[in-house]
């Protein structure tokens, strides 16, 4: 009778210890995926290398150019925890509304974005300064600011740009992404550009 108590109780026990461990295995696992989820997001666990792909608007700071959508591109790595670089390109068509570079009303341009970045990372968040070139050219017209019969132009561009990464997971983000270029020409306009992004880190 005694035995059959004790093998009741050993039994009895032994199923709560099983429930015991399961549960506790259970969150332990939970709490991982929960820590590793929050890492990613924080850009504890970021991997350093990015590629990425945007589309978006160019706005001129010009009357003599009318807004119109743009596609970049984007790759790089962070250095460090908080300090990264990149090269950044974009590619848009713009018309003149007025007299600008020297060319008459509704000439067609297509113009060409290529900067190197230095970039500051807090988490999602990321700013920073860049500097390159932007290229021009257009058809069937000519200049008469730029060589008299030139049909394109090189300016250096300086700029500020600024964005923030959410993380979808370690290897994806999904993002905005804002410039502002300063050209080194007078004759050329400020222009700032608001972009969607999505990148792959690698």
């Amino acid at each position: 009778m005694i035995f059959h108590r004790e093998t009741k109780l050993y039994f009895f026990l032994r199923r709560r210890l099983i429930l015991i461990f399961i549960c506790l295995t259970y969150a332990s696992a939970a709490t991982a995926a929960v820590k590793e989820a929050d890492d990613t997001i924080s850009g504890v666990d970021t991997l350093p290398g990015w590629i990425g792909a945007m589309v978006g608007a160019n706005i001129p700071a010009t009357s003599g150019v009318s807004p119109t959508a743009t596609a970049a591109v984007t790759l790089g790595s962070r250095l460090g925890s908080v300090f990264g670089v990149g090269i950044f390109g974009s590619y848009y068509g713009e018309s003149s509304t007025g007299p600008y570079l020297g060319l008459p009303s509704s000439t067609a341009m297509s113009v060409v974005l290529l900067t190197a970045q230095a970039s500051l990372f807090f988490g999602g968040l990321h700013f920073g300064a860049e500097t390159g070139a932007a290229i021009r050219s257009w058809s069937g017209v000519a200049s008469t600011l730029v060589g008299g019969t030139a049909s394109s132009s090189t300016t250096l561009i300086i700029g500020i740009h600024g964005g923030y990464d959410y993380k979808l997971s370690r290897n994806l983000s999904l993002g905005v992404d804002g410039h502002y270029f300063f050209p080194g020409a007078a004759t050329e306009a400020n222009t700032a550009q608001v972009l969607g992004v999505v990148k792959v880190w690698l």
